[in-house]
């Protein structure tokens, strides 16, 4: 378990980075931009710690202004929410049918603490287990 948090933090690491180097954003601009001494955002560059979810958002706002795409900054949003969660987002399938309570779930996950987040996916999965258990008596009626 341990390891598969290092890992996630890693990349989380790596794409803020990646996009800090893209886009010639220093760390002290980034500090600046969240209101922390520039030696936090440091320790979030390197794994030590993760931002707070309203710093995160603030970061997020910042690289954008300098021009992160909003793919680039989804990707990094979900790396966030994987280190935060301890879930493997890419893992997770939505795949049912459209349901609006979840769409406006997955449409705000940023705004979900990890606590929050774990409630809402097992709601998620067992609402799609009883979808397919109706799925299956229905058949089974024909």
């Amino acid at each position: 378990m341990m390891t598969c948090d290092k890992e996630r933090k890693e990349r989380f690491t790596q794409q803020i980075s990646l996009l800090s180097l893209k886009y010639s954003v220093k760390q002290a601009e980034i500090a600046r931009s969240i209101n922390k001494p520039r030696q936090y955002v440091s320790h979030v560059f390197s794994g030590k710690i993760i931002f707070a979810s309203e710093q995160f958002k603030a970061t997020c706002k910042f690289l954008h202004k300098k021009g992160a795409s909003i793919d680039e900054l989804s990707l990094l949003k979900r790396l966030f929410m994987e280190v935060k969660s301890g879930l493997d987002l890419q893992k997770i399938n939505f795949d049912v049918p459209v349901d609006p309570i979840q769409q406006i779930i997955i449409e705000n996950l940023d705004y979900l603490s990890p606590p929050e987040f774990v409630e809402i996916h097992k709601k998620i999965e067992i609402y799609k287990f009883n979808h397919l258990r109706e799925a299956n008596a229905k058949l089974a009626e024909n």
